[in-house]
């Protein structure tokens, strides 16, 4: 599993901020909850941070592929293979990706 809320992650304890500074604002929290973060922790292989506009590629990309019309937070994990074409991390037989938020 790839979890796309890497601060927090990546430093292993809960990092808080003023902004969330993001289009994907469903899924993102400017006060991470600690039991969140610590299942987190359990069961993530990486985690990444993705460009806005690799965001707004992949709601496209979901829009005339899929025919889905998504909000941004249902597209980071189309942001992150775009970004990560040769896979998340290897060595992975294929990517898959939820799109929720």
């Amino acid at each position: 599993m790839v979890g796309l809320t890497p601060t927090s992650w990546r430093k292993r304890r809960v990092v808080s901020t003023d902004s969330t500074g993001t289009i994907a604002n469903g899924v993102v929290g400017r006060h991470p909850i600690p039991a969140a973060l610590a299942g987190l922790l359990q069961v993530a292989d990486d985690a990444v941070l993705v460009q806005e506009a690799s965001i707004v590629t992949g709601m496209r990309m979901l829009h005339e592929h899929a025919g889905l019309i998504v909000e941004p937070s249902a597209a980071l994990g189309v942001a992150a293979i775009i970004e990560n074409p040769g896979g998340l991390r290897r060595p992975w037989p294929a990517t898959g990706c939820s799109r929720s938020g």
